[in-house]
């Protein structure tokens, strides 16, 4: 009884975790993963300062576009689902400033290059998005996603309204051009929006020594994007000799497929699930072993009854009857206890699910026809046995 019902809680526990890493997986992240790569790199500071950053970029942008197969191509400071994008404060032009929101509430910041959306596969839904034109020279401008439209634009078009960082006149810094629909940068798990895009260039001044320091370390790109006409693993050799190319000295960490870039997000929670399917497959087994070496041992111990039951006229079906529903007794107060158990296991475990009821009735039944059948095969067989016994003989066993 305790072996089934420890093998029943495993087994909803796998399905409950394997059907929530399958949700993950099939959600919308807002990008297009299909011939998409990733590198990440490290640009010293020392060896580009702020004022030849724009030339740097724009050699990197020709060198990028002169690869054979490449659609399209940009560079951010952070790369979807990458994580490590970083919040910040804002106010709103003509609006009260904006109330105190909890940490990790404020909208992200991402700077990124021209033609950056088209490159990770952004819809754009209003407006623009960045090119050639927004230059540092040029008026500033921003990038918003929808969920940063729909937070401090209820009800309205957010486009040709301004927001700046929230300090005492910067409200009116970044015109808002485009609204792109929601992306996914960390936790696949949560909702990571609003997001605000601005260009890696278009630096304000501030009076605040910290925040100008920060904004001109977000000028620095960590990550470069492609998008191109074929396998993105044909890419990667090309990519690094493009890149030693413009500078030998320039460290790439790695290159990546945006597919693989997506499911080393789910490495937890594709391990769990394995690992709790393993166990309750070990803990199926030892059930059904159990319950066949019970079986089989109350087959021989019952061997002179069965044999008078069959000789005062009881049949084969009748005697297999009453083997199996001895065999499945055991599984039946074993669902008795682990029900419970589980029902309880899960709403612990509830928040490590995504889009999957605690008590999804799917899997529940699916976890009890599993164990049913493997107890149903492991009590066939010692039934089958007793079933066959001669009578006669069966008289003459002590």
């Amino acid at each position: 009884m305790l072996q089934a019902a420890v093998s029943f809680v495993l087994l909803v526990g796998a399905g409950l975790l394997t059907s929530s890493l399958r949700h993950l997986e099939s959600r919308s992240f807002g990008i297009q993963t299909q011939g998409r790569l990733v590198a990440w790199i490290d640009l010293s500071r020392n060896q580009y300062p702020f004022t030849r950053l724009e030339a740097f970029y724009r050699k990197l942008q020709q060198q990028l576009a002169q690869i054979p197969g490449v659609i399209s191509s940009s560079f951010s400071s952070t790369a979807p689902m990458a994580g490590g994008i970083g919040t910040e404060p804002i106010s709103i032009e003509g609006k009260p400033p904006v109330p105190h929101l909890e940490a990790g509430k404020w909208p992200r910041e991402n700077r990124v290059s021209a033609h950056y959306f088209e490159t990770v596969g952004t819809r754009l839904l209003r407006g623009r998005a960045f090119d050639e034109r927004d230059t540092p020279g040029s008026q500033h401008v921003g990038v918003i996603d929808q969920a940063f439209a729909d937070f401090f634009f209820p009800h309205e078009d957010p486009i040709g309204k301004h927001f700046g960082i929230q300090t005492e006149g910067h409200s009116h810094d970044y015109r808002i051009i485009g609204v792109v629909e929601d992306a996914q940068y960390d936790n696949p798990k949560y909702i990571q929006s609003p997001t605000f895009f601005l260009p890696l260039l278009q630096k304000e001044r501030y009076e605040d020594t910290a925040e100008d320091l920060e904004q001109l370390d977000t000028a620095y790109v960590n990550s470069i994007e492609l998008h191109v006409a074929g396998r993105p693993e044909n890419f990667m050799e090309p990519l690094r000799t493009a890149l030693a190319g413009l500078d030998p000295n320039l460290t790439v960490i790695r290159i990546t497929s945006f597919d693989d870039q997506v499911s080393r997000n789910f490495d937890q929670e594709r391990l769990i699930a394995r690992l709790t399917t393993v166990y309750g497959l070990l803990a199926l087994l030892l059930a059904s072993v159990g319950l066949y070496g019970v079986a089989s041992y109350t087959t021989a111990r019952r061997t002179n009854e069965i044999g008078i039951r069959m000789a005062l006229g009881a049949d084969r079906g009748s005697v297999m009857t009453m083997m199996m529903r001895f065999a499945m007794a055991p599984v039946v107060f074993g669902l008795a206890i682990g029900i419970p158990l589980t029902l309880t296991a899960a709403r612990i475990m509830s928040s490590q699910l995504y889009g999957v009821k605690v008590y999804d009735p799917l899997i529940l039944l699916g976890a009890m026809v599993t164990l049913g059948v493997a107890a149903l095969i492991a009590g066939l067989l010692p039934a089958r046995r007793a079933a066959s016994i001669d009578p006669m003989q069966a008289l003459r066993t002590e």
